[in-house]
């Protein structure tokens, strides 16, 4: 706020907010899984440090981060190794939900991860203290990091209002076959060395599906019919159109470095043609699984 002016002239407050979300993270190290069992797995008041390979986080609901503070807490944070100067790998989030909380749901730091799934999750941004003043939370997803991998499938993003995702840093994000619902802001905001292969999605009710200004000069391919040649030859296959309802427009730029970038990502998953998500689909967030 001092670099952007907002603490000039500004008036001290008295706030109260929980240090566990800010200073007392569950650390989580290499080689382990953290499942919970139906919907009882429920972690309230703290967010996940990662700091290992080979880390699954399955059927696990994080909530309740000072979500009234947006400096209150990560709900998901990828430090890396040696104290986030190594890169990670091998990082699986499956069938997680994030609700209620201050800062970002999932952040990778500059250590980057090689590897890592998002999966059948849902990340759900209502919320009465909005950054935006209209219900929706504003830091959903940053993915940083020179040599950050993500496959982003199958997940239910509602009621956000930015950053759904933030992707720079030479990060790679194969986005298939998710959903973003009821969106009043941007959602892709990918900025310098940012790369995205977007297939398979489907926006509702979304209004700027992919930020697109002078800022957002990361690559980002949209398919359509005049991309498929492009696709062809560089993945060895058709991309999967997106499908948008009652949305903006999706954008693409820096087309070919966005699929080249994404070569090695791209075979993790095959994407099927985008579809709605129903909320008794029972197969994202946590539950039976």
């Amino acid at each position: 706020m001092a670099n952007t002016g907002g603490c000039v002239q500004g008036t001290s407050v008295k706030v109260s907010y929980d240090l566990a979300a800010t200073k007392n993270p569950l650390l989580v190290t290499s080689n382990k899984t953290l499942r919970g069992l139906g919907t009882s797995g429920v972690i309230k008041g703290k967010g996940l440090w990662i700091q290992g390979d080979n880390v699954i986080i399955q059927n696990v609901h994080i909530t309740e981060l000072n979500p009234h503070l947006i400096w209150g807490g990560d709900a998901v944070y990828i430090q890396g190794l040696n104290g986030g100067k190594t890169a990670m790998q091998r990082v699986w989030l499956d069938h997680v939900k994030i609700s209620n909380i201050g800062r970002q749901m999932i952040a990778t730091g500059s250590a980057s991860v090689k590897s890592m799934t998002i999966s059948n999750c849902e990340f759900d941004g209502a919320t009465q203290y909005s950054a935006t003043c209209d219900g929706n939370h504003y830091w959903t997803f940053l993915f940083l990091g020179t040599q950050t991998q993500v496959t982003l499938v199958n997940n239910y993003v509602h009621n956000t209002s930015g950053r759904s995702p933030k992707v720079g840093g030479s990060s790679v994000v194969h986005a298939a076959n998710n959903y973003w619902y009821s969106n009043s802001g941007f959602s892709y905001d990918v900025v310098e060395n940012g790369n995205v292969l977007l297939e398979g999605n489907f926006f509702e009710s979304t209004a700027i599906p992919n930020k697109n200004d002078t800022e957002t000069v990361g690559a980002i391919i949209v398919p359509s019919t005049s991309t498929q040649t492009k696709c062809k030859n560089t993945l060895g296959r058709n991309c999967v159109e997106n499908m948008l309802v009652k949305s903006g427009g999706l954008a693409g730029n820096r087309e070919s470095a966005a699929l080249t970038n994404s070569k090695k990502v791209a075979p993790y998953y095959q994407p099927k043609a985008a579809k709605r998500f129903t909320t008794t689909t029972q197969n994202f967030g946590v539950g039976p699984i």
